[in-house]
């Protein structure tokens, strides 16, 4: 089976995998609306009709710009990482479902404050059996030892065992993902929640960087937890200056976060990757990467208390808690979801 396209961006592919946005978006909002009218039953018809054309519009864009850089400008590619070229078609899909998850996501967080336990779940399905049956899913092996790399003598410390069990390989490279992503969140959520006496996200943030880690690997979800809190303060502070709501979920930013490292793997990675082949390297960064996001908690805190009006759209709507922070999530009593 053949996929020229892969290799050679064309127009044809780009207008189709624009079409499948469409579809996508169109589907993943039907899905999240089915959910949240049982949170939200005053919800109504004309902003149903709304979520579903941004939804559209938005993964058709997602969708047309991840194909033009992963496929036509090749910024996910690393030299270490070369799966077939089915497995790369595999790896596409796998991906684009990624993306219409997250998509699914931000609706249900930005109108109800909730990551829903039944797409993580969805998600984590995914994420696991498709590493674990194609073996050739994962953005970066799941340990490799840079630092053993002599220049023009020879390369970096590669496992065999990655070639010879590449099924068993790719559900570590998910589990692992899975367990960073949850873990670090929720040691970052307590110890915030500590500092500031309340807390700055909820148990649906460590749930969904969980199934962000189960698609993309440990050392990416990494990138997405750094990330993260600087796309949170710039779309804040939007916010805020336009007039917004000043209450903001933090899956969002998680989302566009994973996104951005979907799109720039290799612009992120190559500068780094020493790091993430010495221990004590990886712990020093994940350590000062925590303590930036307590801080940066510290001033968005801060920055709450600057008085502004809220447009209409969102002042009719109470905020999850009298004291929330910019970056907390609102906990729903419900045993479908929570944030």
């Amino acid at each position: 089976m053949n996929f020229p396209w892969i290799e050679t961006f064309c127009l044809p592919t780009l207008c189709g995998f624009i079409f499948a946005g469409l579809v996508a978006g169109w589907i993943v909002s039907i899905w999240s609306e089915s959910l949240l009218l049982k949170q939200l039953p005053e919800w109504s018809p004309k902003g149903q009709r709304k979520t579903r054309l941004l939804a559209s519009l938005g993964t058709a864009l997602l969708f047309g710009c991840y194909l033009w850089l992963v496929c036509g400008l090749q910024t996910q590619s690393i030299p270490e990482v070369q799966p077939s070229e089915f497995g790369r078609f595999c790896q596409l899909i796998f991906q684009l479902s990624l993306i219409s998850l997250l998509v699914a996501i931000t609706i249900t967080d930005l109108w109800d404050y909730a990551v829903m336990d039944r797409m993580i779940l969805v998600g984590l399905a995914i994420g696991l059996s498709g590493q674990c049956l194609s073996g050739e899913l994962q953005m970066q092996h799941l340990w490799i030892d840079w630092n053993a790399e002599q220049v023009g003598i020879k390369g970096p410390d590669f496992p065999q065992w990655i070639d010879q069990y590449r099924h068993l390989h790719g559900l570590a490279v998910g589990l692992t993902g899975m367990l960073t992503g949850a873990g670090i969140t929720w040691l970052v959520r307590a110890i915030s929640s500590k500092l500031l006496g309340q807390e700055t996200m909820g148990m649906g943030d460590v749930t969904l960087m969980a199934m962000i880690g189960s698609f993309l690997g440990w050392q990416p979800v990494l990138f997405v937890f750094a990330l993260a809190p600087l796309t949170g303060v710039l779309i804040s502070i939007l916010q805020r200056l336009l007039g917004g709501k000043a209450y903001v979920p933090y899956g969002p930013f998680l989302a566009l976060a994973s996104y951005l490292v979907l799109c720039g793997w290799n612009q992120l990675w190559t500068p780094l990757r020493y790091v993430f082949g010495h221990p004590p390297s990886i712990i020093g960064v994940v350590g000062g990467a925590g303590v930036a996001f307590v801080l940066l908690l510290i001033l968005l805190r801060l920055f709450r208390s600057i008085p502004i009006q809220e447009s209409e759209r969102y002042s009719s709507r109470p905020s999850p808690t009298d004291s929330a922070s910019i970056l907390e999530t609102h906990e729903v009593e419900s045993p479908d979801h929570e944030s």
